[in-house]
């Protein structure tokens, strides 16, 4: 057990991630020298970008082809930012190859970069990546967790430089979301086995703790819990790597060569981007429905989320759709929508209930004002109509008004019984 925690593993990394809300600044400072339009970390050689240039970014520019070829095109248009608009100064994703180290609990990790992602409702996600040099498992496991607890401040390096407001830096939380590659080549046993270290990495725990050994045995799960988690949540396709998706960690454990390409090229800048970006716009949906004060219809804002965001299929290969699957899963996205979408419905339904018995009543009481103008005119018609014949024929006014009345009386009850017999006859 020792052994496998003290075990320096031959490639691991995390990419953390968070929501944050943004705002376009009234007038765009100068970007700094490392701010660029987005470019792919690591391309289909599985090289990792070390130029950041001219030349890097056209590469970056032709794996466009490639990824059509693996998503659908509507899902690849949206990472893309091709699907929606965003002010005319912004892009839909920027690169920061910051290569700085940060230092926690007397551990130092290289960041390689930050990257983020901007999508319509002033939501974005900002995303870091830390290498993990000569680190044990135990150590990986310990540090993902503290540096997912660490203050925003200290993450987001180029926030001050950015061509938007960073006005909050986390959303819906106080922890970083993470997604971490582990490449090993350790052989199990029944004492210590691979979904247990899987288990232990994925949920931050000291190594062994699965099986109730290691530095802190307490904090072994239940035999239930442990086997609905790895029952529900584990994507296991091939026999060298599986990987394990909750709500606030995505964490693959690879025997032999990962092919990052595909992990932190597509996986990641393409499937968990878009669902977080997808978990916390619907975060954002639910509070501001909820909210009593607010009397806004949502309806048209979840359906265009719906039909632009919240895709059931994205590719036409099996492997990123079932981990696209999962990933939905462990955030809960279906019942959060699905609940919302019926919570909308039934609002506006009632919203609109309610906005058509107004218009109802105000029109009863506009028809009630023109019948009382319509018989105030007929009454002065009347009048005028009775002093005209009296004058010019010579008639006594009080009996040639009495006899104008009531012939205009008897017009308008009839009127009023055929139209009334009309309406009601064509409701049978």
């Amino acid at each position: 057990m020792d052994q496998v925690a003290e075990t320096i593993p031959k490639q691991a990394y995390t990419i953390f991630c968070s929501a944050f809300r943004y705002n376009e600044k009234n007038s765009r400072t100068a970007e700094p020298e490392c701010l660029m339009p987005w470019q792919a970390h690591v391309f289909r050689d599985n090289q990792p970008n070390t130029r950041y240039d001219d030349i890097s970014a056209l590469k970056s520019k032709e794996l466009e082809a490639d990824f059509r070829d693996y998503f659908y095109g509507s899902f690849t248009d949206c990472l893309l930012g091709k699907s929606f608009k965003l002010p005319e100064s912004l892009l839909p994703a920027y690169t920061c190859p910051v290569k700085q180290i940060l230092a926690t609990c007397s551990h130092e990790m290289e960041v390689s970069y930050i990257d983020y992602y901007l999508f319509p409702n002033n939501i974005g996600i900002v995303a870091f990546k830390v290498n993990y040099q000569q680190k044990s498992f135990d150590d990986i496991s310990f540090l993902i967790n503290k540096i997912r607890s660490l203050d925003h401040s200290d993450m987001l390096f180029a926030r001050k430089n950015l061509p938007f407001i960073v006005e909050e830096a986390l959303m819906n939380g106080n922890k970083f979301k993470s997604f971490t590659v582990i490449e090993h080549d350790l052989n199990f046993s029944s004492n210590y086995s691979a979904d247990q270290l899987l288990f232990d990495m994925a949920t931050c725990s000291p190594v062994g703790a699965a099986a109730g050994k290691g530095k802190v045995p307490l904090l072994q799960p239940s035999e239930q819990y442990f086997n609905e988690t790895i029952t529900n949540n584990k994507i296991s396709v091939f026999e060298n790597w599986s990987a394990l998706a909750l709500f606030d960690t995505f964490t693959v454990l690879h025997k032999g060569s990962v092919y990052n390409y595909n992990w932190e090229t597509k996986y990641f800048r393409f499937i968990y981007v878009l669902t977080l970006y997808a978990k916390n716009y619907l975060i954002e949906l639910n509070r501001v429905f909820h909210d009593p004060l607010d009397n806004n219809l949502y309806e048209n804002d979840f359906y265009t989320f719906d039909r632009d965001f919240n895709f059931d299929q994205i590719s036409y290969n099996f492997l990123p759709q079932y981990i696209y699957e999962q990933i939905r899963k462990s955030l809960n996205l279906d019942k959060e929508s699905e609940k919302l979408k019926i919570a909308i419905d039934r609002d506006t339904a009632v919203k609109d209930k309610i906005h058509k018995a107004r218009e109802e009543e105000n029109e009863k009481r506009i028809n009630t004002a023109l019948l009382i103008v319509a018989f105030l005119a007929i009454v002065s018609a009347v009048w005028d109509g009775s002093e005209w014949a009296a004058s010019v024929f010579g008639l006594e006014r009080s009996l040639l008004y009495s006899a104008l009345s009531s012939a205009f009386m008897v017009v308008i009850v009839v009127t009023i019984i055929i139209l009334l017999r009309r309406k009601y006859g064509k409701a049978k």
